[in-house]
């Protein structure tokens, strides 16, 4: 079980690239193409509620692997507050 999140990444990577292969297809169409894709294959070999929770979870991972691929997402980056943010800081 621990090695789930390793494996749900490689697999969508995968379907994602696959997904790139469609000639015409837009985003939105590769993103659809590849959330079945995955919930079809986790049907086919997870549990129940596993299955239930990547296909709940796959259309949220495909948004953070896009932005993180576009070099969106800062991981372990100290940012500092705007003065304006908050009054509690």
């Amino acid at each position: 079980m621990a090695d789930y999140p390793n494996k749900l990444i490689t697999v969508l990577v995968g379907a994602m690239e696959d997904a790139e292969q469609i000639s015409g297809a837009s985003g939105p169409d590769k993103k659809t193409y590849t959330v079945q894709a995955v919930r079809r294959l986790a049907a086919s070999t997870l549990s129940l509620d596993e299955a239930i929770l990547v296909g709940d979870l796959a259309p949220a991972i495909i948004d953070i692997i896009i932005a993180a691929s576009r070099g969106l997402v800062r991981v372990n980056e100290k940012v500092e507050p705007s003065p304006r943010c908050c009054g509690l800081l």
